[in-house]
């Protein structure tokens, strides 16, 4: 645990970082002009890697043969795909009316091939639990990614500050991975391993096409039908939270699936492991979306300014959506480890159309609509985890609602406190949200403590430095 943990903390000091001083150096037309063109890059990087990566995780056994084939699929496509970037980059700058577009399209091109050349080495680490070479690889794209972005932004190169950065961050990630890797893939192919591996990254691609790659194509089309100011606001008011949100969720993801893959290799039950761990998800999860959502505006205006205002709702309405969806994580990660990819898949395309649906159905009624379209993808999330633990794997929908219900209670209680002691206070916005946090930090502490400190004890008593409970 003390790796993701460091990861975690790292990526979190990062993010406070990066994400105000690049928004105050770039401001909100450049921060939307480079959401859009490495929405368009993103997209056609999952479409290449994500699902081989998803595959090899989940396949039954892997030997040389098929980490070779994996390999050289995933860097001819990667290589194919840079090429036809960087010719349609000329037309897709003019379809979208940027001609800044073309130039950051080019230089963006060379990051599809680099993540494509670490997709079977970062499988192979997954698979292994390598957990440290993986945290310093991450932590040290970020802190690349950051140096060059703001080094490059202080010197007025705006929105190709940000795709350099994010270049040289996956040019990092990619060192650190092969330095800790015992053997490098090569590039063998052999057809008969190649046709199962399709067959298991088909639809793993198709579900992260639908569920990562959505907020690019979001912002794409964003861009496209209220331009760059509006993304520009998107993309800070979504970024503040679901950055953080998506790194949890990745790191949930990238070493629960791993684990329930062993379990069901071993033939264990896993559903201890699902009740808790929601539980816990739970705990830290809801009170901290809905503290940031109760918070957005005071947040927004203290950090920011008034130029950035209408980003606060939809920072609210975003943190709304993952307080719906990221309790529920587990569930996702043990469905597909049992084989149930399809399910999952079907999920993701309901909430890319849900997404995509309402952002064309409210274009025009202001940017706080694009906010509650994003937001609106996370609807079904719990719905679909009370059915699948059901039927799935019969860990009881029961059990998954009663392990919600504490939670929400006292996430409840907390924001009517911060309501009636704080809210709409006559006071300078910065005293106004210290306090908002403080409130709400000793309210939820507090009716934690009574409602629940059972559970508490029983959690923090199974880890290595906690004593014995009294």
């Amino acid at each position: 645990m003390a790796w993701p943990v460091a990861e975690v903390a790292s990526a979190m000091v990062f993010a406070i970082i990066s994400t105000p001083f690049v928004a105050i150096l770039v401001g909100p037309e450049q921060l939307g002009k480079s959401a859009l063109a490495w929405g368009i890059m993103s997209v056609l990087e999952i479409i290449c890697c994500a699902g081989v990566q998803t595959a090899l995780i989940r396949s039954p056994s892997i030997h040389t043969l098929l980490t070779d084939t994996a390999n050289s699929v995933v860097v001819g496509i990667t290589l194919a795909v840079m090429m036809v970037l960087i010719a349609a980059a000329s037309p897709l700058s003019r379809l979208l009316g940027d001609s800044d577009l073309y130039a950051l399209l080019v230089t963006g091109s060379v990051a599809i091939p680099i993540t494509g050349a670490g997709v079977v080495p970062t499988a192979i680490l997954t698979r292994k639990l390598r957990v440290k070479p993986l945290t310093i690889s991450s932590i040290s794209a970020r802190a690349v990614t950051l140096i060059v972005t703001l080094t490059l932004a202080a010197f007025g190169y705006g929105a190709y500050s940000i795709v350099v950065g994010v270049v040289g961050g996956n040019a990092m990630a990619l060192l650190v991975v092969l330095a800790a890797t015992t053997r490098l893939p090569g590039l063998r192919f052999d057809w008969r391993e190649f046709k199962p591996l399709i067959a298991l990254s088909a639809s793993a691609a198709t579900e992260t096409l639908l569920g990562s790659a959505a907020i690019r194509l979001f912002a794409v089309l964003v861009g496209f039908l209220s331009g760059p100011l509006a993304l520009g606001h998107f993309q800070l008011g979504m970024r503040l939270v679901d950055e953080v949100a998506t790194l949890f969720q990745t790191l949930i993801a990238r070493y629960s699936l791993a684990w329930f893959a062993a379990f069901r290799r071993q033939e264990r039950d896993a559903r201890e492991i699902i009740t808790i761990g929601t539980r816990i998800l739970a705990y830290a999860s809801i009170p901290a979306f809905a503290g940031i959502a109760i918070c957005s505006d005071d947040l927004v205006l203290t950090i920011f300014g008034p130029a950035w205002e209408p980003s606060a709702p939809i920072l609210a309405l975003c943190s709304i959506g993952w307080l719906l969806a990221f309790p529920v994580q587990l569930v996702f990660s043990q469905i597909k480890a049992m084989g149930y990819q399809n399910k999952v898949t079907l999920y993701a395309l309901f909430s890319s159309l849900t997404a995509f649906t309402l952002l064309f159905a409210l274009s025009g009624l202001g940017e706080w609509a694009i906010g509650l379209s994003w937001a609106a993808r996370h609807i079904a999330a719990v719905p679909f985890a009370i059915f699948s633990a059901g039927i799935v794997f019969q860990a009881g929908g029961g059990q998954i609602v009663r392990g919600l219900f504490k939670p929400a209670f006292a996430t409840a209680l907390m924001l009517l406190i911060i309501h009636v002691l704080v809210t709409g206070r006559q006071i300078a916005p910065q005293l106004r949200l210290l306090l908002e946090v403080v409130v709400g930090v000793v309210s939820y502490g507090s009716v934690l403590w009574l409602i629940d400190r059972h559970f508490l004890f029983q959690v923090f008593g199974r880890l290595p430095f906690a004593g014995r409970p009294s």
